[in-house]
């Protein structure tokens, strides 16, 4: 994956209305609603959502959390800015504005940098990581990384030295004057940096906000960077941590951590018992690490006897898993069962190239993604020549075919259903089974809008697990289109930590023991509704006048990607089935939660609409549940629950896709129903979900609770439909 999706400042003003009523009804008519704004543009610039058709829910969401924050922690901010005034004030006016006007320039000129070099500057300097972490984010090497900053900060010099009258000396004495002693240990407040960002800088692009920051607010920082301006070729520094005021600990919660980890007992049921849900999660985190270890480092013999291939470029090796362990005993999503030539990870969010499943190898995952795979033999990867078209003689007649397939040029419109590429790729073998080790084989792997390569692999080695293989990419194209991006987890800080000796001590049955008994222990704790909930809401929820399925219940809703380690499968907990009461993707959800925002219809075969009531007295939600009309809505809302009533839903056109003919798609869209919603404790919800083959029902669900892990709803099936063909 080469570059951030983004969304344009065009777009976000087009909200702008809507994102600073969220943050007025949380903070009123305060100066502060201004920075959530602003910050809030910050964030989308930066993370953009990954649908971005839900974007105006999700920036309800980011809004609304920022204002909360922004109301907890305004002693602090206040505080904050009272010390970075007096320090400012040291400083005469023209001096700031001089001052300014350089950092501005300083923006102007990585903005204005090609890629990869502005990206690159960008995560150095903003993000404050690493080479090696820009490189694994990037997919490309720690040593590639470091080349790059070095001609950017080339550039870079060489445009500033133009722009100031007076050359490098002059700007870099603006750029590095600090407005008094003491304001390297000073770190500007949020609000400061909001301000900063009313005077233009915020929406010219989040590259503003990274230098306004970056060299601004954080002045050590800024000494840093202009350092690597100034001096060619000088080693960047690593911070793993924000700076410390003086007479403070020097070392940080994560080394402290590592440190009494390599002494610490295995911990009793006990103390596993008592242990916060936070907790639970670090210990089987680290316990899938622990287990990855096991099951995904190559054998050193094997690596030693690949010693010559791994000293050529663009080489590796590389364990696959065959699904012999569950998927969810690891740390990423598919297993270990495939794997990304372009960023050396298994995780299936990690763009892969190459699956190995049931013994077989695969290539081309989803959409328009597609793989060809081609058997060599026993044919030594040191033997094939990078960038070299024309089929060897050794090959056999047959493969010759599908080898000139593997080196052909492709488009976007070759990837595309339906295209003459596609009913050829239709008559081609889709999976390989290696009969022996030493057997190589050819891929070309074309992924639009994220990578294209041809890779050659060879398998080392076979065991119960899955196997070994080494690889070598001899062809790497331009990426064709322009990167949408995809599905992103949470990352836990367990990731970045050193796995206790306890636990490697440990063999694979034992770690497998030790996750389930973690799992066990945590099951109530994520997926009962607390029982004081249940009884205050029973009476609400009316009696269960179904014999053949449920009508009416409680359920648990747990955040996207957050708790995988301490549940059965994969985002189980991050959907739920009415239908089913099931909380598995395999049971055909109709609600799901990610980065609290609540969306249905998640599925080719499903729809679903989705309308927020808001909040409903607590007398009233009894008639509600039974599918009266709220008492007190809005006129939209109003509008929108009489919809859900009243659209009918036809057999699926197989030209676009839906169940609803192009006169209610419309009104979908005016009402935005598929768009998600933000999750609000106290509201209550109505939705139609359909399922083709399997149901069409009006559900109303209020929000009861939220913990760390999720939500506890309270629900009932109100009307019901025949399920959409």
């Amino acid at each position: 994956m080469t570059q951030t999706p983004t969304i344009s400042a065009e777009r976000l003003l087009q909200h702008e209305a809507f994102v600073r009523a969220v943050a007025r009804g949380l903070l009123g008519n305060d100066d502060r609603v201004h920075d959530v704004v602003q910050e809030t543009w910050v964030r989308a610039l930066r993370n953009p959502p990954r649908r971005t058709t839900m974007l105006r829910a999700w920036l309800g969401r980011v809004a609304r959390n920022l204002a909360l924050d922004t109301r907890r922690s305004s002693a602090r901010s206040r505080q904050r800015e009272v010390d970075v005034a007096r320090s400012e004030a040291v400083e005469s006016v023209a001096r700031t504005h001089e001052r300014l006007s350089a950092q501005r320039e300083v923006v102007d000129a990585v903005l204005a940098l090609d890629e990869p070099y502005a990206s690159v500057v960008l995560l150095r300097y903003y993000d404050e990581l690493s080479t090696e972490e820009i490189g694994q984010r990037l997919g490309r090497s720690a040593a590639t990384v470091r080349s790059q900053l070095s001609r950017a900060h080339e550039q870079l010099r060489g445009r500033l030295d133009n722009e100031f009258e007076g050359g490098r000396s002059a700007w870099a004495g603006l750029l590095l004057a600090a407005p008094d002693s003491k304001a390297t240990a000073t770190t500007v407040s949020a609000p400061s940096t909001a301000a900063l960002a009313t005077v233009g800088v915020v929406i010219v692009g989040l590259g503003a906000v990274v230098l306004v920051k970056g060299l601004a607010a954080e002045p050590t920082r800024s000494t840093e960077v202009l350092h690597g301006l100034l001096v060619p070729n000088t080693p960047q520094p690593v911070h793993s941590a924000p700076l410390l005021a003086a007479g403070a600990a020097t070392d940080t919660a994560s080394e402290r951590r590592s440190v009494e980890q390599d002494d610490a007992p295995v911990p009793t049921d006990v103390q596993l018992t008592a242990a916060s849900l936070s907790d639970l999660l670090r210990y089987a985190v680290l316990t899938q690490r622990a287990i990855g270890d096991v099951l995904l480092t190559p054998d050193p013999a094997t690596v030693a006897s690949a010693g010559g291939l791994l000293a050529l470029p663009n080489t590796g090796i590389a364990r696959l898993l065959d699904g012999s362990v569950s998927e969810n005993l690891l740390t990423m999503r598919g297993g270990g069962a495939y794997f990304s030539f372009t960023t050396e990870q298994h995780s299936y969010d990690a763009s892969p190239d190459l699956s190995f499943r049931g013994g077989a190898f695969r290539s081309g995952f989803a959409g328009h993604d597609f793989g060809i795979l081609l058997e060599l033999g026993d044919v030594g990867l040191e033997s094939l020549v990078p960038g070299e078209r024309g089929a060897p003689n050794w090959l056999a007649p047959d493969a010759v075919e599908r080898w000139k397939l593997i080196w052909a040029d492709y488009t976007l419109e070759d990837a595309a259903h339906g295209s003459d590429f596609r009913a050829i790729e239709r008559t081609l073998p889709q999976s390989f089974k290696p009969k022996k080790v030493g057997t190589s084989y050819l891929l070309r792997s074309f992924k639009p809008h994220e990578a294209d390569h041809v890779v050659a692999f060879r398998v080392e080695a076979l065991d119960n697990h899955g196997c070994t293989l080494t690889w070598r990419t001899l062809d790497a194209r331009a990426t064709p289109g322009e990167w949408r991006g995809s599905y992103t987890p949470s990352r836990h800080p367990a990731l970045d930590e050193v796995v206790p000796a306890w636990l490697t001590a440990m063999d694979l049955a034992g770690l497998e023991g030790f996750i389930a008994s973690l799992r066990a222990i945590a099951r109530e704790r994520l997926f009962e509704v607390p029982a004081a909930l249940r009884e205050h809401y029973l009476a609400a929820l009316g009696p269960d006048d179904t014999s053949f399925a449920p009508s009416t219940g409680f359920a648990r809703i747990l955040q996207r990607g957050e708790w995988d380690a301490l549940v059965p499968e994969t985002d189980f907990g991050a959907y739920y089935s009415f239908v089913r009461c099931s909380n598995s993707w395999d049971d055909v959800p109709e609600l799901g939660l990610e980065q609290d925002l609540l969306w249905s219809g998640l599925s080719g075969r499903s729809i679903g609409l989705i309308v927020d009531l808001g909040i409903v007295p607590f007398a009233e939600l009894g008639a509600v549940m039974g599918g009266a009309e709220p008492a007190h809505i809005t006129e939209a809302a109003r509008e929108a629950l009489a919809f859900l009533h009243l659209v009918q839903l036809a057999p699926r056109d197989p030209e676009t896709g839906r169940y609803v003919s192009p006169e209610d798609q419309e009104r979908i869209q005016a009402f935005e129903l598929d768009l998600g919603t933000s999750a609000l404790v106290g509201h209550t919800y109505a939705m139609r979900s359909a399922v083709s083959g399997s149901h069409d029902h009006l559900v109303v669900f209020t929000l009861i609770g939220e913990d760390e892990s999720g939500y506890s709803l309270a629900w009932r099936i109100v009307q019901t439909w025949p399920a959409p063909r």
